[in-house]
């Protein structure tokens, strides 16, 4: 129903709640107790794996630029990239470590909604199938074994991941407003998995676009609970011996014993946003995306994608950073690399999302806003906005310190135009594309030595105004990038 009147009429007033008017959405999950971390599956069969992940993918320029290689035929290669696709990365200790468990993706009070899935072939470890990655113990759960590959509208496909969201996780916390917070996420793992996948020597395909019922029942995920949000290809195999007539997948696993009933605007959206069983799966076609750039970072300036992924982090709960300029390079960078070079079933040959930065403090560049498209950044309004946006912050005091900000991150996107084009679904499609892009400015700044802090407090029509952008842009991420200060807390690695 996603592109019918009413379906349309649904997600228009999400888009407006959700971003103009939040705060009547977030009164419905106050005083919750917070579900489980990860999925419990009770008697499955779980294939554990290898503990020891090496501490290294390769380049960051492969990452941003990923060129088709060598194929991850073990369960050790599949491992790693899982790990540090969506893994457990840090334990955060001492009297101000609020959220202990971080991943190598930011999220919300680190509630971590998003669940990956995965069809991996078979090696002598284990058969070919349908897997959960259980990210607490490192260890994949086997859901239907066998190749299922065309239910995923994936044949031909390496390995195929399907991200999810279990909205109970954040809607807990969040109420109705934990929709958005879900397809951001959504979108910061997907753009995540394609930078690990490229440092690896694999290329990637988004669908946003497939039956969402077909996939729930192939995964065997419980509705309205637990809803499929992206599927992602990577890398070419071939064909599975095993069959697809294998038993029937396992119960679905638990996290909570709460539902989602206090959260009649998060239901709406999400039955508006499905598609039907007859719906035909779009398929990423070749040159979808982006055009590549080469990656031509400098030698010294080009470290290793794990080590950025274990230094990425999103600062204190007050993002105050210090107040000292910054490389101009992180800028050129942005302006080359910022939109991600993956196909996707939803482009239009364009980037679906625009790409902004408010620079404050950058050695030799003239403070003001700038437009980064086409591997360029043109100065589109001169002077410092630090004052302005501290303004239009709903927040007060603001968690914020724009003035000591080296820049400010801003990816929006037309959601009319969107809408136009795939009805209530837009919402979730705008949210992934721009999450992508998110997670690549903030590993791009972490490689700077700068801390990346996406902050969702902001309403969109002032924000818009103050920024001068074209009315028909709503920002969806606002990604402030500083020098983060020490602070009490001591980061200790994650290792199995």
């Amino acid at each position: 129903m996603t592109g019918s009147t009413d379906a349309v009429a649904t997600a228009r007033r999400f888009w407006h709640r959700s971003l103009d008017d939040y705060a009547g959405l977030l009164g419905s999950g106050a005083g919750r107790e917070e579900p489980l971390k990860a999925k419990v599956y009770g008697d499955a069969k779980r294939y554990p794996l290898p503990a020891r992940v090496p501490y290294e993918l390769g380049p960051l320029s492969a990452a941003l630029c990923p060129a088709a290689g060598r194929d991850l035929l073990t369960t050790a290669g599949w491992g790693r990239l899982l790990r540090y696709a969506y893994g457990l990365s840090r334990l955060h200790l001492g009297p101000l470590a609020m959220w202990p468990l971080h991943r190598t993706v930011a999220s919300a009070r680190c509630l971590f909604p998003v669940e990956l899935y995965a069809w991996l072939p078979g090696d002598g470890e284990r058969p070919a199938g349908l897997f959960y990655y259980d990210p607490a113990h490192h260890h994949l759960v086997l859901i239907l074994e066998g190749d299922w590959r065309s239910g995923l509208n994936a044949t031909g496909a390496g390995a195929v991941f399907v991200l999810t969201s279990l909205f109970i996780k954040t809607a807990f916390r969040y109420g109705d407003y934990a929709y958005r917070l879900c397809v951001q996420e959504a979108g910061l793992v997907a753009g995540n998995l394609l930078m690990v996948a490229g440092a690896l020597g694999l290329t990637g395909r988004v669908s946003h676009r497939f039956p969402d019922a077909a996939v729930q029942r192939l995964l065997g995920l419980t509705v309205p609970g637990e809803a499929p949000l992206m599927i992602i290809s990577v890398g070419s195999g071939s064909a599975e011996p095993a069959s697809r007539t294998a038993s029937a997948a396992v119960s679905d696993g638990h996290v909570s014993s709460l539902d989602l009933r206090d959260c009649p605007e998060l239901l709406a959206l999400d039955s508006a946003s499905r598609l039907p069983d007859a719906a035909r799966p779009e398929s990423p076609s070749p040159g979808g995306g982006p055009a590549a750039r080469p990656a031509d970072l400098p030698a010294g300036r080009d470290p290793d994608l794990a080590e950025v992924l274990a230094a990425r982090e999103s600062g204190g709960p007050v993002f105050n950073s210090v107040a000292r300029p910054a490389d101009p390079a992180v800028l050129r960078w942005l302006a080359a690399h910022a939109d991600g070079t993956h196909t996707s079933d939803a482009s239009q040959g364009d980037p679906l999302v625009r790409n902004y930065a408010v620079v404050n403090a950058l050695d030799g560049v003239a403070p003001g806003l700038y437009r980064l498209a086409d591997g360029t950044a043109d100065l589109m309004a001169a002077g410092h906005l630090g004052g302005p946006l501290m303004r239009v912050q709903p927040d007060r005091p603001p968690p914020i310190n724009f003035h000591s900000a080296n820049l400010v991150v801003y990816v929006s996107a037309d959601p009319e135009a969107a809408m136009a084009l795939f009805g209530a679904r837009s919402y979730r499609i705008l949210h992934h594309e721009a999450g992508i892009v998110a997670q690549r400015v903030s590993v791009m700044c972490t490689a700077h030595g700068l801390t990346a802090r996406v902050h969702n407090g902001y309403l969109a029509r002032p924000l818009r105004e103050a920024l001068g952008l074209p009315e028909n842009q709503t920002v969806l991420f606002q990604v402030v990038v500083g020098t983060a200060r020490p602070t009490g807390v001591y980061r200790l690695p994650i290792s199995f």
